[in-house]
């Protein structure tokens, strides 16, 4: 029944039609209290449809749940997207969660750790910055590159 009723909150969503308050009021939701739910269930498509649209509206009041996400998800989809909002916006919410993310570069998804460094080099992070000349020499194409180009944004 729960997931029936997620269900169809999720397509109301995406289908970018109005939900209305808990309270039993016909008043719809404000815009900002649905992209909140959609972050607390946690399904991936829903989340990268929420972190396109705020990034339509320069939205911010919902960055402290984006970092919650990053740092509990397990979806490689959404931890990329929500770094990419964090760059683009310079927000450092995420950089414990990216920094963790670091640690296990080497057995992990090439695109996320493409994501993390890009992330950690616009912070200008220590942790990124003590990394470099294993990132700069790890064997993979991506991460190395993308090590490459961000060594200069890590130093003052």
């Amino acid at each position: 029944m729960i997931a029936r009723k997620l269900y169809v909150a999720a397509a109301l969503l995406l289908a970018g039609l109005p939900s209305f308050a808990q309270d039993g009021s016909d008043k719809p939701k404000p815009l900002l209290e649905e992209w909140r739910e959609a972050l607390r269930y946690v399904i991936t498509d829903q989340i990268l449809d929420v972190i396109k649209r705020i990034k339509e509206t320069d939205e911010t009041g919902l960055n402290k749940e984006l970092a919650v996400v990053l740092a509990e998800t397990s979806s490689g989809a959404v931890k990329i997207g929500i770094l990419e909002f964090f760059t683009d916006k310079r927000d450092s919410g995420g950089q414990a969660a990216a920094e963790s993310m670091l640690e296990g570069y080497e057995d992990a998804d090439p695109d996320l750790i493409v994501s993390v460094i890009r992330y950690l080099a616009g912070l200008k992070s220590e942790k990124l910055s003590g990394l470099t000349e294993k990132l700069v020499s790890f064997d993979n194409d991506k991460i190395r590159g993308q090590a490459i180009r961000s060594a200069g944004d890590t130093k003052d």
